[in-house]
């Protein structure tokens, strides 16, 4: 099975560049995570606080990542 994307550039300029660095999003969204992650498994300098709102925040990164049928698995 093959996918074809067509622009019409320059118009679509803007549209071809989302397609293309799609998978830099991805890295960058998926670096993000990681370091939630990280420091929320190996950072015991967080107070209670912190680390709370770091969990908040890292689900509801996936939260967002889930309601937009995204994923950083690759399949």
């Amino acid at each position: 099975m093959k996918a074809l994307l067509e622009f019409n550039l320059p118009e679509d300029q803007a549209d071809h560049r989302v397609a293309i660095d799609g998978w830099r999003w991805k890295y960058v969204v998926t670096d993000i995570a990681d370091k939630l992650r990280s420091a929320l498994k190996y950072d015991d300098k967080l107070t209670p606080e912190t680390d709370a709102y770091l969990e908040k925040f890292r689900e509801e990164l996936f939260q967002m990542l889930d309601d937009h049928n995204l994923s950083l698995c690759d399949e």
